[in-house]
């Protein structure tokens, strides 16, 4: 049932949003869908221990886990796949995902009230790397704008889970990276159009 729903809000989804790509747009809302009212309401992330003390330890961990949770891999060997995949696509595209999720997981672990088992467990960081990948895949020739606007789109990605996370009773899955990619396309649209 949810497949067929995606197969059929796909081409509705293209043509409300005139021009902007769908990614995972519709799978996100299909689950909701499906998850409303099902699932608790209180979907606050619980406190961890002391996250800034298992920062070192953790951070290769946590980084390979931001890699594989984009493909829902089971252990990191999934992430250093991933990570292979980019390296093979892209050294440039592999180091600026790195640096997404370098920061996202030290911010992650700075904060006191996120689990140190779900920093690592990839669960802060693929949005990130996400949006740290379409940011490249959508750069135009402006590079100041897109290294500022792509930059912005980063941190949007790893800022939305925890401003409305705690507000909404279904899970987040992508949808941070798909609000933080569409406004850094629709921003990168609107500096080029200023410009002309």
């Amino acid at each position: 049932v949810g497949t067929l729903g995606i197969v059929l809000f796909t081409p509705l989804l293209s043509s409300v949003l005139r021009g902007l790509p769908v990614l995972t747009a519709p799978f996100i809302i299909a689950t909701w869908l499906l998850h409303s009212g099902i699932m608790p309401h209180d979907m606050s992330v619980p406190s961890g221990e002391g996250a800034g003390s298992v920062l070192l330890k953790n951070y290769p961990v946590a980084l390979s886990g931001s890699f594989m949770e984009i493909f829902m891999f089971p252990d990191a060997v999934g992430g250093i796949l991933v990570m292979l995949g980019l390296l093979a696509g892209s050294r440039k595209l592999l180091m600026i995902t790195v640096v997404a999720s370098f920061l996202s997981v030290v911010v992650s672990f700075c904060i006191p009230e996120l689990s140190p088992d779900k920093i690592s467990a990839g669960l802060y960081g693929y949005n990130a790397i996400l949006t740290a990948v379409a940011v490249y895949a959508f750069a135009g020739d402006n590079q100041f704008n897109n290294i500022f606007l792509g930059c912005g789109a980063i941190i949007l990605a790893f800022i939305i889970p925890a401003l409305i996370g705690p507000l909404i009773p279904v899970p987040l899955l992508t949808s941070p990276f798909v609000i933080s990619t569409w406004l850094y396309i629709l921003a990168q649209r609107r500096c080029v159009s200023s410009h002309i």
